[in-house]
């Protein structure tokens, strides 16, 4: 992952953790043509809950 970032709407104590947790995920690479290719735009929403 390069350059992760928060779009839209976040309460700022949720930035940080939010893009820790993204840092620590794993994709397997695109493949095209028999080589890895970077694939761009990949979004993941985060749900909080607050109890």
């Amino acid at each position: 992952m390069v350059n992760p970032q928060v779009q839209g709407a976040c309460h700022p104590l949720f930035i940080r953790p939010s893009l820790a947790a993204a840092q620590t995920f794993r994709y397997q690479p695109r493949v095209v043509e028999g080589r890895a290719v970077t694939v761009s735009g990949v979004k993941n929403t985060f749900h909080y809950r607050i109890k």
